[in-house]
């Protein structure tokens, strides 16, 4: 990969060379194009118009131009509301500070009109202890079901090392020595809230992703699960667990810019309704479990057998994707693609020009598959054919 010279009239945005596509990185945001989006957006970086842009793609493929418009036409518009093509504000900014309410979270804050007492719960991990303050019952559930199994319920500290409270609708999560983090999101703070607890137990914070990712090791190589909610990756790294798999991390999986090396946070795993009866066999306990809700899902914790936190070198990414009507495959991923399904599914990509490069040649080098399975055994068998 490499970074373009090119001359960019919006300043807050660095351009990356990465196989086919292009990589555009402003702070707190990335955005990958492929071939087809790579070759409009240079265009338009050099002045031509939508319309003119769009004959020459239709040049470059062998199309009609009247073909093309449409899809030109939709990515444009896109671009101008990111304020990724010249002229064009960066509208998208504003639209982060609207309150925008889900039913769950309708229901989740009016639990914050009852009276209730501040919370401390502390916390074991192998290296260190951690203390965490909520303000109430509402916020308290936000993070303390995952990792309930590690709790000291012994101990009385003096304070918190991380803070959650609510503020006119938002909840503000305050951190030893860090600004503050304030957002209206609640999956957002969730993940802003895991962020500072992984800096916390692993002593380390300078990261060159985040990934929404489960991560597993044997012996000193990791492999990771990525994909969005919902797709398979809890159940499947449940099922490797009690099949010899080390156990990193279920929801968060970061990468440090030094060596590249895999660190995980070991919260319980959160199981859906659907993987209860698919790995009842394995965990008999699940249905003594407490069920909770979890952004409109019902959820029960199981408390990993035993886990560890890293580091492991990275050795293989699957993109993963449960779905019981699809044919079983697994099949390679290109870099471009792999980092595609990492923006899309939630993860953080750190923007900072040197922590992006060393990240896009870690995937340069990581091999990465698509992974769709429809039962876990067959999930299994790909995943140890293509290490072994």
């Amino acid at each position: 990969m490499r970074k373009l010279n090119l001359f960019l009239q919006e300043e807050d945005i660095e351009a990356f060379r990465f196989g086919e596509g292009l990589i555009l990185s402003r702070p707190q945001k990335l955005y990958v194009l492929n071939a087809t989006a790579t070759f409009l957006w240079v265009d338009l970086q050099e002045g031509y118009t939508l319309e003119e842009a769009n004959k020459r793609q239709a040049q470059r493929f062998g199309l009609l131009s009247a073909e093309l418009l449409p899809d030109s036409e939709h990515i444009y518009k896109q671009w101008a509301f990111e304020g990724l093509i010249p002229g064009s504000p960066h509208r998208l900014a504003e639209t982060n500070n609207l309150l925008v309410k889900s039913e769950f979270d309708v229901r989740f804050r009016a639990e914050f009109l009852k009276p209730a007492s501040p919370i401390t719960r502390t916390y074991r991990f192998p290296e260190n202890m951690i203390t965490l303050g909520f303000q109430n019952p509402a916020l308290e559930n936000l993070i303390h079901p995952a990792f309930a199994h590690l709790e000291e319920k012994d101990i009385t500290p003096d304070r918190a090392n991380i803070e959650l409270r609510m503020e006119n609708e938002a909840v503000i999560i305050h951190c030893d020595g860090k600004e503050p983090l304030s957002t209206f999101d609640l999956r957002e703070a969730r993940t802003n809230a895991l962020n500072h607890i992984l800096d916390h137990t692993s002593g380390n914070s300078d990261w060159c992703a985040l990934l929404h990712s489960a991560a597993l090791a044997r012996g000193k190589e990791a492999i990771v699960l990525a994909g969005a909610c919902q797709k398979g990756k809890t159940t499947l790294t449940a099922y490797l667990i009690q099949r010899g798999w080390e156990y990193l991390s279920e929801d968060i999986t970061a990468i440090d810019v030094q060596m590249g090396a895999v660190y995980g946070l070991p919260s319980a795993l959160s199981l859906k309704q659907g993987s209860w009866d698919l790995l009842s066999a394995d965990f008999p306990e699940i249905e003594t479990l407490t069920v909770y809700e979890k952004f409109g899902s019902k959820i029960r914790y199981l408390p990993p057998p035993k886990y560890e936190i890293g580091p492991r070198s990275f050795g293989f990414l699957f993109a993963v994707d449960f779905d019981p009507n699809a044919t079983h495959s697994c099949q390679e991923l290109p870099p471009l693609e792999t980092l595609e399904s990492l923006v899309s599914g939630d993860s953080w990509i750190s923007s900072a020009s040197d922590h992006l490069m060393f990240f896009l040649g870690l995937l340069e080098n990581v091999p990465a598959y698509r992974l769709t399975y429809k039962t876990l055994d067959q999930a299994l068998s790909s995943i140890e054919e293509i290490i072994s």
